[in-house]
């Protein structure tokens, strides 16, 4: 399939040569980055302690070290070896057997292919961001203002880090963003994915799915510009990866293509019957992985035990009102675009800007927290044995 969009009558190359060139030397760069507060924890750890690998998320990180271990050993089913209930395993995650496959190839440490995963992720992540963003607009400028927002862009998440030092009883909306979690009695779920830059430090099972599903969104996309029932395949096959990656993603995604195609038919710029066609092949294709974990948690108790856990979000207006200042920069970004070409890209750039600092914030978010709390629910004291290295680094 060459990806190409129309231009005049003629097919024109989405990307140049040469953009990808300089798109991947960035992303090395910024993957790069990522490495040093690893770099620095291992060479400052103690005589009497060793770093582990993780600064966050550390009961999460040993649960996938675990999963990459039994894969490693020639398991295709994987069981939760952090647990004493009965179990029925049939976890079947294709990211995770293929590290370890990777690591029972090398004979490396598991730790050592996650981390390796999370760098090289992080380069097809930001890659694929810069791929959708040449499909939306044909200005070079607005792309790398897209690349570099998203690269290291964080809002304004470290007033809350600079509030909740003081521990106060009330955080208000503005200083509640999603990837922040302060210490107790503040106890929401964290969400790194809400911020690119954090899920390119911690965790390659985020950089990789979020890489899917920019390319969902690009294939879906392309299905409709082409009116090819190829790519809707291609789409369709990029959401059953994503389902089996992060299963929940599928839902989201399902959502965001069916509006697009709805809002296309209203435009005209598709007929009716032709994007429910090409939905529905999207949709059956990426179908079994959502039915797959399902399927798991009925016969799975330990499986579904797990996926019953309980983790609290921040309430609904506090949550909205973290997401208000890029909901007002993205309202002034419709105004500026016609016809997916950007006619202001330096606004553009400005606005969002404005809104951005840079990524450094989140590494001291992370390095200076005394417990933040995660998405499994990490007990203090395994906090606690983390922060004592990474308090180093602050």
């Amino acid at each position: 399939m060459d990806l190409s969009v129309p231009d005049s009558g003629t097919s024109t190359p989405l990307v140049t040569r040469r953009e990808i060139a300089l798109v991947l030397a960035w992303a090395l760069v910024v993957a790069g980055l990522t490495a040093l507060p690893y770099v620095w924890a291992v060479q400052r750890a103690p005589a009497q302690m060793q770093f582990q690998g993780f600064i966050w998320g550390v009961d999460e990180g040993n649960v996938y070290l675990a999963w990459t271990r039994q894969a490693a050993e020639g398991r295709v089913l994987l069981r939760n070896q952090y647990t004493t209930l009965p179990q029925n395993a049939r976890f079947f995650n294709v990211f995770l057997l293929a590290l370890g496959r990777i690591t029972a190839l090398t004979g490396q440490h598991p730790a050592i292919i996650f981390h390796a995963a999370r760098l090289v992720g992080g380069v097809a992540l930001l890659a694929s961001i810069y791929l959708l963003a040449a499909f939306v607009t044909r200005s070079v400028a607005a792309r790398w203002a897209t690349l570099c927002l998203a690269s290291l862009g964080s809002g304004l998440g470290w007033l809350a880090a600079m509030w909740a030092q003081s521990r106060p009883e009330y955080l208000p909306p503005p200083l509640t963003p999603p990837d922040y979690a302060p210490p107790p009695p503040h106890a929401w779920q964290v969400m790194p994915e809400a911020v690119t830059f954090l899920s390119l430090l911690l965790n390659p099972l985020f950089v990789w799915s979020m890489a899917l599903m920019c390319l969902v969104l690009l294939a879906a996309a392309v299905t409709v510009e082409r009116r090819s029932l190829g790519w809707a395949a291609l789409a369709g096959v990029l959401l059953l990866a994503v389902g089996n990656v992060h299963t929940y993603d599928v839902f989201v995604l399902d959502a965001a293509i069916g509006v697009y195609f709805l809002l296309m038919v209203l435009m005209g710029r598709a007929q009716l019957g032709q994007a429910a066609l090409r939905f529905a092949v999207i949709f059956a294709i990426g179908l079994p992985a959502p039915l797959w974990a399902w399927w798991t948690a009925r016969v799975d108790p330990s499986y579904l035990q797990k996926i019953m856990t309980k983790t609290l979000s921040p309430p609904p207006l506090r949550h909205a009102g973290s997401y208000a200042r890029a909901a007002a920069g993205f309202r002034v970004l419709a105004s500026c675009c016609r016809h997916h070409v950007l006619r202001t890209p330096s606004t553009t750039t400005w606005v969002f800007r404005i809104q951005s600092i840079p990524f450094l914030y989140a590494l001291l978010q992370r390095l200076r927290s005394d417990g933040p709390v995660n998405a499994k629910g990490s007990s203090p004291s395994a906090m606690r044995r983390i922060s004592s290295i990474t308090r180093i680094m602050a």
